[in-house]
């Protein structure tokens, strides 16, 4: 292979701030950025992630139709969250299917929270989905899921199973019973949200 040879002369006739390179490349330091951590830009993009994710979660926890555009309102007198949505808005509008962003100081009627961070806002749901159907189908999926968690805990309360199941067996009836309890414990966030 002789690529590593044309790199090495490459890197002997460059030169950094007007000296040549003493040392082959293969035995050089690696490079350092210098001045390019920008921690406010890192804090700003950090902050429109878990926002646009927060919003993804409600909307598909509330089954809200993939290409429903829908407003999004921040709430109260926060300037860094207001400044953060200004400069972002487009790509928050684009990465979290909205079609306006609006601030207030209270959440419209019929809305779902979403809590990102320091910044609080509302997806205004009332026109894009049935929110007394959707509570219904909450309420469901939670008593549903409440009845399997009941059949897991007889499960598990029984020493027979206990003492005659494979461990593998056992270990996967806790882990089931535990993404029971994580199913219940997002659609109470979900049916409190509206």
């Amino acid at each position: 292979p002789f690529m590593p040879f044309v790199t090495e002369e490459l890197w002997a006739h460059m030169v950094e701030y007007g000296e040549g390179r003493g040392s082959l490349l293969a035995l050089a330091k690696w490079p350092v950025l210098r001045d390019l951590e920008d921690k406010a830009s890192d804090h700003q993009i950090d902050w429109l992630i878990n926002l646009v994710s927060e919003i993804r979660s409600v909307r598909s926890e509330m089954n809200v139709p993939a290409g429903a555009k829908i407003p999004l309102v921040i709430l109260g007198g926060d300037k860094v969250a207001h400044r953060r949505a200004m400069t972002h808005g487009e790509t928050l509008k684009r990465l979290a299917r909205l079609d306006d962003i609006e601030f207030a100081e209270a959440a419209p009627k019929g809305s779902a929270m979403v809590v990102a961070g320091e910044t609080t806002a509302a997806l205004p749901l009332a026109g894009i989905i049935d929110m007394d159907a959707e509570k219904e189908r909450l309420v469901r999926d939670i008593d549903k899921a409440k009845i399997d968690i009941g059949k897991m805990d007889a499960k598990l309360d029984n020493p027979n199973f206990i003492e005659r199941a494979k461990p593998e067996a056992v270990a996967e009836a806790r882990a089931r019973k535990a993404e029971l309890e994580d199913i219940v414990a997002r659609l109470s966030s979900a049916l409190q949200r509206l």
